[in-house]
């Protein structure tokens, strides 16, 4: 049974968590198709947006636990096979060079929550909630990079009171709080996602990438090494065909058109 789908529509690539019946839960089946999925994206050369969504009225209901391993089970796996199916998944959608937006259908818990800071923008349905209860089942919240990406979006002294208390927050506070984009109403949300990935599809591909890029590499980087690694990248920028046309276009009073180059 597959725990989720992959399809191609232009150059978007559309990934949905696809077992409705069970909440889309994550196990170690998912971790392995999500970087089977980005492995085929990042061969295709063509696409420029991934579109992460969850099928049914739930996005992800976190961890399997009605499926979970055994102890047993689990000590069989090795040790790098987790790393590699699972580990890898949050640090995968933040390197790649593609932008990954995430429409949040409705509840997002536990590792749906980390799942969706993973990506670049989220946008939720007003019939979305955030549940960050790990400590109520005995878990410490670190994971999937929770504890990295949440005080980032919010602050640490928010993020620490969401994920020490254990909260559920509805998508309108976490849009207050900046923990994600937008909320829009749930029956326009697949339409709005669509709408922002051709907003990015429409601009210069190699902009896009290196302002991804600098985004996530600079976050580690004190103001000299990134007001420096920003000369780079920028000077990288303006040599690239896309620059030009975009300056020609705008002399010409007229509509830029990209190629990646």
């Amino acid at each position: 049974m597959k725990n989720a789908k992959f399809e191609k529509e232009g150059s978007i690539a559309k990934i949905t968590l696809a077992r409705p019946s069970q909440k889309n839960p994550l196990n170690r089946h998912f971790y392995k198709e999500m970087n089977e999925y980005l492995d085929e994206i990042e061969r295709d050369g063509e696409i420029r947006v991934i579109l992460l969504s969850g099928e049914g009225e739930t996005f992800c209901s976190g961890g399997d636990v009605k499926n979970a391993l055994s102890e047993d089970e689990a000590e069989m796996i090795p040790e790098r096979n987790l790393i590699r199916d699972f580990l890898r998944i949050p640090l995968r959608m933040r390197n790649m060079d593609i932008p990954i937006i995430t429409a949040v259908n409705g509840p997002a818990v536990g590792g749906g929550v980390a799942l969706a800071l993973a990506s670049d923008i989220i946008i939720a349905s007003d019939l979305a909630k955030f549940h960050m209860g790990f400590v109520k089942i005995g878990l410490s919240a670190a994971d999937m990079g929770m504890t990295y990406f949440l005080p980032r979006n919010v602050g640490y002294a928010k993020a620490s009171e969401l994920l020490l208390f254990g909260e559920v927050i509805s998508s309108e506070e976490a849009e207050r709080i900046g923990m994600i984009n937008k909320v829009v109403p749930h029956q326009t949300l697949m339409l709005t996602a669509d709408e922002w990935a051709n907003r990015i599809i429409a601009g210069p591909p190699v902009g896009i990438s290196l302002t991804k890029y600098a985004l996530n590499k600079e976050q580690g980087m004190d103001m000299t090494t990134a007001l420096e690694f920003e000369t780079y990248i920028q000077s990288f920028a303006m040599r690239t065909h896309d620059h030009k046309e975009a300056v020609s276009a705008f002399l010409n009073k007229r509509k830029a058109e990209f190629v990646g180059k």
